[in-house]
């Protein structure tokens, strides 16, 4: 889920894409895609700021996996903080990004 330069790189791909531009649209597009048939869902950095209370909610189902992706702008470290967190959680520590700021 994303912008339409992110939309340009998967849908090449054959996965279902949710082009969304800004806020508006992008929490209808977020529940379409949890409810559906889909086990992973990349949201853009950016856009999973402003869904981040919808997203916290999300991931309290098993499925899908909602995972926050660097947009083409770069990243803000949210993806990469998000991602800490979720082995931390699995394996009991930090063992990806130790040490780094």
């Amino acid at each position: 889920m994303g912008g339409p330069e992110a939309a340009a790189v998967f849908r090449p791909l054959g996965l279902d894409v949710a082009e969304v531009e800004d806020g508006s649209g992008a929490e209808q597009a977020l529940e379409r895609m949890a409810g559906g048939e889909h086990a992973l869902v990349f949201i853009e950095e950016e856009l999973g700021i402003g869904l981040a209370d919808t997203i916290a909610r999300l991931k309290r189902r098993p499925l899908p996996v909602i995972s926050l992706v660097p947009g083409v702008r770069g990243s803000r470290g949210t993806a990469r903080e998000a991602i800490r967190k979720m082995v931390e959680r699995a394996v009991g520590a930090d063992i990806l990004f130790k040490g780094d700021s």
